[in-house]
């Protein structure tokens, strides 16, 4: 399956150089296979295999920045494949 999170600015201030950090947990149901960066405690562990049940977080940390909101929110979305356990 996809497994999909879809990031918005809808504050009235651009988002500054390479600030975003995303960190989602993932439902206890998907098993997914990704690079996870240490910037949080949750965000230490390194996959073992293509679909590694034991992760348990997504961490993104784009880089560059995101507009301010002015009426429509800018938005981009990050999807990659997961396994229903």
């Amino acid at each position: 399956m996809t497994y999909a999170i879809q990031v918005s600015n809808t504050g009235t201030a651009t988002v500054t150089s390479n600030s975003i950090f995303i960190l989602d947990a993932l439902p206890p149901t998907l098993a997914v296979g990704t690079s996870a960066s240490p910037s949080f405690s949750a965000c230490t562990y390194t996959p073992t295999s293509a679909y590694d049940p034991a992760v348990k977080y997504v961490c993104i940390n784009p880089k560059g920045t995101m507009a301010a909101s002015t009426g429509s929110p800018p938005n981009f979305t990050v999807s990659f494949n997961a396994q229903i356990k």
